[in-house]
């Protein structure tokens, strides 16, 4: 949008003011510069270009139309009372100690909203949790930590984490699956929420058993995946060993 408020005459291009202005671009009469004088406020778009004196000191004029001239007017009041409701809602929000996030319709970018896996008991942000986790800037001090990370990756879609959390001796890595079926898993399931319900720890080795709701798993439409899984301390890294029990729980078919 062209602005007019803060000059009193704005020199432009001819061929970019006729594509601004919706216009057919026209070929400006020969003179010693190619530039349109458009005059803002009073006086704006006559048709008399004269030059000399009262005239426009040999600069050809582009005169528009009555219908442009109201349209672009129009579109300067509207941008200038869009401008004063921004800053009576900014003083407003100051007044009463109101920020962004305070608003009914505030979204969060994702880095800030609430981790997947619940965040633990502190509510955390996927920040705070589980995405340092992915960046491989924090190591699992135990298999908590893991599980919730490994979910979470579900939910982000990071295969990588989840192949590289798994155990060298893991079946399915063994079988040769286990790129493909994590694959598979984060293109066609979403997971909607997690909750821990045992944990068993035997020194350098740890057993989870965890709920993850699901669907969308081949024509399942609802339902819960309930799983005890090993993990293993090597080298000071825990890794996902194996599930040692698997059942599904509450499914709902199409």
């Amino acid at each position: 949008m062209i602005s007019l408020r803060k000059f009193s005459h704005v020199f432009v291009p001819q061929n970019r003011l006729c594509t601004e202005l919706g216009q057919p671009v026209c070929r400006p009469r020969a003179c010693a510069r190619s530039e349109l004088v458009v005059k803002a406020a009073k006086g704006f778009g006559s048709k008399s270009s004269g030059s000399g004196k009262g005239g426009s000191s040999g600069k050809s004029e582009l005169w528009l139309p009555e219908s442009t001239r109201r349209q672009i007017l129009e579109r300067e009041e509207q941008q200038i009372m869009d401008d004063r409701v921004a800053k009576e809602i900014e003083g407003f929000n100051k007044d009463f100690g109101l920020t962004e996030e305070d608003m009914p319709n505030y979204k969060p970018p994702p880095e800030k909203e609430r981790c997947p896996c619940g965040g633990t008991e502190k509510k955390l942000s996927y920040a705070e949790c589980c995405l340092p986790f992915h960046k491989r800037q924090r190591e699992a001090s135990e298999p908590l930590d893991l599980v919730r990370a490994r979910y979470s990756a579900y939910v982000k879609k990071e295969p990588d984490f989840i192949i590289a959390t798994t155990h060298p001796e893991n079946p399915d890595r063994i079988g040769g699956n286990l790129e493909k079926e994590v694959q598979s898993i984060c293109k066609f399931v979403t997971f909607e929420a997690l909750e821990i319900v045992h944990t068993d720890y035997r020194d350098q080795e740890g057993f989870v058993t965890f709920e993850a709701a699901m669907k969308g798993v081949r024509g399942i439409i609802g339902g819960s995946l309930r799983e005890t899984s090993r993990y293993v301390c090597e080298d000071g890294r825990w890794s996902y060993r194996e599930a040692t029990k698997l059942e599904f729980l509450n499914v709902e078919e199409e």
